[in-house]
This record gives C-alpha cells, structure tokens and sequence, in this order.
C-alpha cells in the first residue's frame, strides 16, 4: 500500500533575526558578528524610530538604507531590524492512506499538539511492514519494579529552583548551587522525599514501553537518568526528549523502522528526522506539562533503544554507540 505524506509547518510569519543600534551605518561585517547572518539576500531591513517602522527595504540596500529610506537626523536616532520574512519551522509529518489531505484527527493522533499550521504534499512512500517484520530484540526479564531512591543532585536543585520542592537550608539560602543549579548538601536533605517521587514517576510509563519494544526497562531508566537526571528542560541545542537523542540517534531510528526512509532525497530525509524529533519536545510547558509529554512520549524512547539494538546487534555495543555521530 502506498503511503501520502504531508508536512505541517507553522504559518509563515517574519521573523525577527537582531536589532542594531549603531552611530554609523554597519557593513556588512558588523552585521554579521552582530546577528550571525552572513547572506543579506533573504532578509529585509526594517528602520524604527520610537517603536514605530518608518522604511522596510531589502537588507542588500544596507550602505543606502539613509538615502533609500530618506532619512534625516542623526543615524543613533534609528534602529536597523534585520528581519526574515514568512518564515517558517518544520513541526511535524503526518501519512494517509489516500491523496485527500490529512483530517483533523489524522493530524491529532500524528502531531499532538499541533495548532496553527500550513499543509505541503511531501511524497509517497510505501507502507510500514507487517509488526511482525519489524526488527525487535530479544526478550527480556520484566521486573516487577524499578523503583530507585537515589540522591540526584541536580534533579532536586531543578525542583527546589522551580518551587517544586523545599530545603532546610537555614538563613533563607534556596539550597542551590549558583554555579551548577546542583542542589546543596541541606537542599538535597528537604528535597529527599519529591525527588524520589519524582524519579518514579515515569516507572509505569517505561515499564509498558519496554515491553512494547523488548527493552531492558532499567537500560531505558538509566538513560533518562544519565541524561537527564527526569528533568525534562535538561540538554543542549540538538538534543531532544529526555533520552536526549540528536539527529543521528534519529537517523538510525528511521533507518530500521521507516522503510521509505531511504526512498525519499536527503533534504526531506533531514525534514523526517527532524519532525520525529520535534515530536519529542514539549514547547511553552510547564514542569508537570513536560513530564506528562516523556510518559507519552515513553515508547518512541524504547523504540530508539530498539533501534540501535537492531543496528549493533547486542546490547553492550548498542549502548557504547548511543551518542555515536553520523554524517549523511
């Protein structure tokens, strides 16, 4: 059966990529290390005096924008906004049966969370094989718990910082550490009890997921502990949900389970791997909000594991490979 994919982008809109505040008019040098452009083609200028625009013209005009815009006064009695117009973000896939766009529910259960977006026809692929052609390690032992009752540092000094739990640290210290966001000996002591609470939280989340996908629920545990230590706004730019999987992890996942991945040309195979990513994310969400979307987002977690399983063929090497790079 062939497969009818669809992107969903956000609606276009401008964006503003820095404002300048300069004496003199800025080469385009300075517009670079100010704002990190280095191609002015796509962007437009936009002029501002107290708030209101006055000129918008294309930022290639830059060494004129004076002469173009008729401009009088001072050049610090203006402000330069480099903008990027209509631009917009990859937020998700969806696949249908047929040629007819996706509906709303098709959307909902694809992209939750999905609300203000623009539908593209993407391609074809073929459909996913049968489950039971689906590459899935060994079995394993499914424990009856796998509660933990360890001192993490840095998830009690997250929820001490964001009001989730208190310490008995005295003089009215926050039992946080400045420099690391680690909590302090005494701010560990009164924040015991929420982060254990907080650490098996996700217990009945991994242990279904783990079954799902013959996953060694105390392999997957431990990741998210490694990585995140359960707190979902942990990592760097890249790396996403709190198994912190980058876009070679995601590759890898798409590779053994997306069976048109390598049907489609490398800039929509980026767009994929980018979507599957996204969907891992929890935008504009507060702490319970966040850790509500890991529990939903528990399975594609164990499918990554199963993924580099099947790539590395045991456990060990899968394990050692986690945060191996690839190169498209």
């Amino acid at each position: 059966m062939t497969l009818y994919i669809w992107w969903l982008f956000t609606i276009p809109t401008d964006r503003l990529v820095c404002e300048l505040w300069t004496r003199n008019v800025p080469t385009q040098a300075e517009i670079v290390q100010s704002c990190g452009t280095a191609d002015l083609g796509p962007y437009t200028l936009q002029v501002t005096r107290g708030g209101v625009t006055v000129c918008t013209i294309p930022a290639p005009s830059l060494p004129w924008f004076m002469q173009d815009c008729t401009l009088s006064g001072r050049m610090d009695d203006y402000r330069l906004r480099v903008v990027e117009p209509m631009y917009q973000t990859l937020i998700c896939s969806v696949s249908t049966p047929t040629q007819d766009a996706p509906t709303a529910d098709e959307i909902a259960a694809q992209c939750p969370g999905a609300a203000k977006y623009e539908i593209r026809f993407s391609g074809t692929r073929q459909a996913d094989p049968k489950p039971d052609t689906v590459c899935m390690p060994p079995p394993t032992p499914r424990p009856d718990t796998i509660a933990t009752s360890k001192d993490l540092h840095l998830l009690a000094g997250k929820l001490i910082w964001y009001g989730r739990a208190r310490s008995n640290c005295p003089g009215g210290l926050a039992g946080v550490d400045p420099e690391t966001f680690a909590a302090t000996a005494c701010g560990m002591d009164g924040a015991r009890a929420d982060v254990i609470a907080w650490q098996n939280s996700l217990d009945d989340a991994i242990l279904q997921a783990s079954a799902a996908w013959n996953v060694p629920p105390m392999t997957l545990k431990n990741i998210i502990e490694r990585e995140t230590q359960y707190w979902p706004w942990t990592g760097s730019l890249g790396e996403h949900g709190m198994i912190q999987i980058t876009d070679d992890g995601a590759h890898i996942v798409l590779h053994v389970y997306e069976k048109g991945y390598y049907q489609l040309r490398p800039e929509q195979r980026a767009q994929a791997r980018a979507a599957w990513l996204a969907s891992l994310d929890c935008y504009y969400c507060s702490p319970e909000q966040a850790i509500q979307k890991a529990r939903e987002s528990m399975s594609k977690y164990a499918q990554a594991l199963a993924a580099y399983y099947c790539t590395y063929q045991n456990w060990p090497a899968a394990l050692t490979a986690w945060n191996v790079k690839y190169k498209e």
